[in-house]
């Protein structure tokens, strides 16, 4: 069976969207991570609702909506875990305050 041409563009254009406009993968990795996943989903979702006349611009619509909401969700869950362990070691490094008598 031969994979649709519908398809092959959805799953492009989702994973190229997910990765443009990253500085750095280490820095953005929750992005990167929403923005290809949301994007694969959002390109079978257009892809679907396009039905047979309009596959492969859905695929492209659904594909492109897809990765910019999951990128943005993503990058704040990321930065949101990153900003928690930050707090978490700040709290471990300091001393505990004196006891008062």
């Amino acid at each position: 069976m031969q994979t649709p041409r519908w398809l092959k563009v959805g799953i492009s254009v989702a994973s190229l969207a997910g990765l443009l406009g990253c500085e750095s993968s280490a820095e953005h990795k929750g992005a990167i991570i929403g923005g290809v996943g949301a994007g694969l989903l959002g390109a079978a979702a257009g892809a679907a609702i396009g039905g047979s006349d309009h596959r492969a611009g859905g695929a492209i619509i659904g594909g492109a909506i897809g990765a910019a909401g999951g990128a943005v969700a993503g990058d704040q869950l990321y930065d949101k875990k990153q900003r928690e362990e930050e707090a978490a070691k700040n709290a471990a490094a300091q001393p505990p305050p004196p006891v008062q008598k």
